[in-house]
Formats: C-alpha cells, sequence, structure tokens
C-alpha cells in the first residue's frame, strides 16, 4: 500500500492523530492548534482540518 510506505507505522500516525485538542461548544467543534507532527502528517495523506465543525 503505497500510504503505508509514506508512512512509518499505522500505530504511530494514531499516536500522533489521537492527541488532536478541541473545543467542545453546544453546536460546534473548534479544532485548536495542530501541532508539527499532526500538519505533517494530515499533509502526508492529503487530509485537510477545517478550523470549525458543526455538530
Amino acid at each position: 500500500m503505497e500510504i503505508q510506505k509514506r508512512l512509518e507505522s499505522v500505530e504511530l500516525s494514531m499516536d500522533i492523530l489521537r492527541n488532536i485538542k478541541c473545543k467542545v461548544y453546544d453546536r460546534e467543534i473548534v479544532v485548536q492548534e495542530l501541532t508539527k507532527d499532526q500538519k505533517k502528517l494530515l499533509e502526508k495523506i492529503n487530509v485537510i482540518v477545517p478550523n470549525v465543525m458543526g455538530i
């Protein structure tokens, strides 16, 4: 799998993504600043994280 070659391991990726900080309000979730590792990982897998997500 191409994605697996680009990433070091699935376990490491999940550890990095597990720590994304968010604030949860009644009607929305606000994503706090991503860390350097999180930004790099999300760029590798071509995922865009919105600043605000509606519930």
